[in-house]
């Protein structure tokens, strides 16, 4: 049974490693300076690729990426109720976004909704990940990529079996994320 005090757990562990600050131990470590510093100085993965490389952008990816997929795995390891799974995504998110650490500006999210999404309903994850991945070979941008697959997310997923209680819950967490892009493309400009 799940009791209040383990989804506050829930919520705080699934938070806590969202917050992991991946893009910022990478550029300290690579090159000693704050991503948040370099470039767009956005903290996630795609900041990394433009201005410390490919193979630390990766790396920045993956562990984003495993952020949100840790979340949900784990949770649904522990806890048998449906709507756990995206509240522990949800809560990688908002670690991700908004961390606790003071002076560290969080990231997007969007490789840990990808973490979230490909876990919670990998049928659609996968073929929405390869068409992402095709449209990154021709545009050689990411933004097209992610947004084909989180748009697409909800019907794919409808399309490949997943209630709709999965496609309902899915579209907050793409509304986060999406804000999250909107709001910090506004404060540069």
């Amino acid at each position: 049974m799940d009791t209040f005090l383990t989804w506050i757990l829930l919520i705080l562990f699934c938070y806590i490693l969202g917050s992991i600050p991946a893009a910022h131990i990478i550029a300290l470590l690579l090159t000693g300076r704050r991503i948040q510093n370099m470039g767009d100085c956005n903290p996630g993965s795609a900041n990394v690729w433009r201005e410390i490389g490919p193979k630390a952008g990766l790396i920045t990816f993956m562990i984003d990426i495993g952020k949100g997929t840790g979340a949900v795995l784990g949770t649904q390891m522990y806890m048998e109720s449906f709507i756990a799974p995206f509240v522990a995504g949800f809560a990688a998110i908002i670690g991700h976004n908004w961390p606790p650490y003071p002076r560290l500006r969080g990231g997007r999210g969007a490789a840990t909704l990808l973490g979230v999404l490909v876990s919670i309903w990998p049928f659609a994850g996968f073929l929405l990940g390869m068409a992402g991945i095709l449209l990154w070979i021709v545009t050689r941008s990411v933004l097209p990529s992610l947004a084909l697959f989180y748009i697409a997310f909800p019907a794919v997923s409808w399309m490949t079996g997943a209630s709709l209680l999965i496609v309902t819950l899915s579209i907050p967490l793409m509304i986060v994320v999406g804000a999250t892009h909107w709001m910090t493309t506004r404060s540069r400009s």
